[in-house]
């Protein structure tokens, strides 16, 4: 059992793909958590939940130093988030697994901004878990580059 809170019950959609893959399909060749997406503008960093499990990372690293980016340690402990998300169940199916997550050097602002967010806007699964007017799309835009170019890269 995993020490850890579940956020998805039992991971029942996930144990079921990995268990029955779709029609056709061979194998999963990698599984990309975009849980969630950074709402807050653009960034310099972003976080790899536990890092140094496999191969993706490789190709993360280059993406991100394609756009000027760099990695940064999560500042919290992101055992949780690794352990009660749907990756898990890919992970532990031998399926590479890639779990970023926005960080808090900001291109307007720096870490500073980030204070703002957690003090007014930021709410994991709250109220402020909707829309708001700080929303900015220009990070969900950069990072969903930075996918989608991994993504090309599997791929290809």
């Amino acid at each position: 059992m995993i020490p850890f809170a579940k956020k998805e019950s039992g991971y029942l959609g996930s144990q079921y793909y990995v268990q029955n893959k779709p029609r056709g399909q061979q194998k999963t060749v990698a599984n990309i958590n975009l849980d969630g997406f950074n709402r807050y503008g653009k960034t310099n960093d972003v976080a790899l939940i536990i890092p140094g499990r496999n191969s993706l990372e490789e190709m993360f690293q280059a993406e991100l130093t394609k756009q000027g980016r760099k990695l940064t340690p999560k500042p919290e402990p992101a055992d949780h988030f690794y352990f009660r998300s749907d990756q898990l169940i890919f992970g532990k199916a031998g399926v590479p697994v890639l779990f970023a997550f926005r960080c808090t050097d900001y291109f307007e602002g720096g870490a500073a901004y980030e204070t703002i967010v957690r003090k007014n806007f930021y709410g994991y699964h709250t109220p402020n878990d909707e829309y708001n007017e700080a929303w900015r799309f220009d990070g969900t835009f950069q990072d969903m580059e930075l996918y989608y170019q991994i993504g090309l890269g599997i791929i290809w």
